[in-house]
């Protein structure tokens, strides 16, 4: 969100520097730039995140303006440490999603899923995509990290829909983790905005290429030639 305060340009050199890395790029409700401007500046997709905020039909609004611009998924990020009524805690207002929901032409995800139980329920009422995320929360004061509840959750959903996560990505190799644990796509935050906050664009694409290069050196080191061949054999969780 407002990523103007690490460079002039903001979400638009994100979206240029993430188009010319070959990225998909998850642009916030509290973008520095209207979304029809980051928009004409995408080559590459683009999804909307936005919060189960209490007033639903302006939320509906701002999904339906990010549709008609071009924006291809909407990611809904809950179970914040505080909601937006300001009460601390996890709990889900499905009947806010489901409000939400209506009327969406393209599909949605559920970020902040951390358990079996959100997930499959995410599932059961029609959500297309989850993102295992603890996100706000800092780990050892709640709910597990995302990478130690991904493989439970993957168990839980049954390929029924895609599954990603966040958390903490600073490598390659982490990535590597997260896909061998049975993760389609993993969502990156800071790194990113660390290249945009010093090179603007290009820094953007080289952080993300550094980490595709990375993953890549990753998988020949464990003998895995594509994606498909990656399994949890590659992974050991210890637990604290």
């Amino acid at each position: 969100a407002q990523q103007q305060q690490f460079h002039s340009e903001g979400e638009l050199a994100t979206v240029r520097g993430a188009s010319a890395a070959k990225t998909t790029v998850v642009i916030s409700s509290r973008s520095s730039y209207p979304i029809d401007q980051v928009a004409k500046q995408a080559k590459t997709t683009l999804w909307y995140q936005v919060y189960p905020e209490p007033d639903i039909a302006v939320v509906g609004k701002q999904v339906r303006r990010a549709v008609e611009v071009g924006f291809k998924a909407v990611c809904i990020t809950v179970g914040t440490p505080y909601q937006a009524t300001g009460v601390r805690g996890r709990k889900i207002d499905w009947r806010m999603i489901d409000q939400i929901r209506q009327g969406v032409s393209v599909p949605v995800l559920l970020k902040g899923i951390i358990t079996q139980e959100d997930a499959k329920t995410a599932t059961n009422r029609g959500i297309q995509g989850i993102v295992v995320s603890n996100y706000g929360m800092r780990f050892g004061s709640g709910p597990s990290s995302p990478i130690e509840s991904l493989s439970s959750i993957v168990d839980v959903v049954a390929k029924r829909v895609p599954v990603l996560i966040d958390g903490n990505f600073r490598r390659g190799s982490d990535i590597l983790k997260a896909l061998a644990l049975g993760a389609d796509a993993v969502l990156l935050g800071r790194p990113p905005i660390w290249g945009l906050a010093a090179y603007g664009a290009d820094g953007v694409q080289t952080v993300l290429e550094l980490l595709q290069s990375e993953l890549a050196r990753s998988m020949a080191g464990s003998g895995r030639p594509n994606i498909k061949s990656l399994d949890r054999t590659l992974v050991r969780i210890h637990s604290r």
